[in-house]
């Protein structure tokens, strides 16, 4: 467990006054939830541009690494490609992670 220090300006906190845990623990639920969504939709532009670039030679990133011709322009999506889908693999893991924490 991480422990997380919030300092609050001294006329914000004697209008809250203490703040138990539960209400810490649903407002980071409300963060993850945010995250979730935002992390999602990037999860979904990367999915897509992806697909753009198995669409333009009809081959996955496995098949294009085997296949790879010898031109500047093809290592450089590759490159990209392979950045691409390493994002995808890191933002599903992280995706999982915050589905556990919100309940999905």
């Amino acid at each position: 467990m991480t422990e997380i220090k919030i300092k609050i300006p001294e006329g914000l906190k004697s209008v809250l006054g203490e703040i138990d845990e539960p209400l810490y623990l649903e407002t980071l639920r409300k963060i993850a939830i945010k995250k979730y969504k935002l992390k999602k939709k990037k999860y979904y532009q990367l999915q897509k541009r992806i697909k753009v670039f198995e669409s333009r030679y009809n081959l996955s990133l496995e098949e294009f690494s085997k296949k790879l011709p010898d031109t500047k322009k093809a290592h450089d999506e590759w490159l990209e490609l392979t950045f691409l889908s390493e994002s995808l693999k890191e933002l599903k893991a992280n995706l999982s992670k915050l589905e556990r924490i919100i309940g999905k």
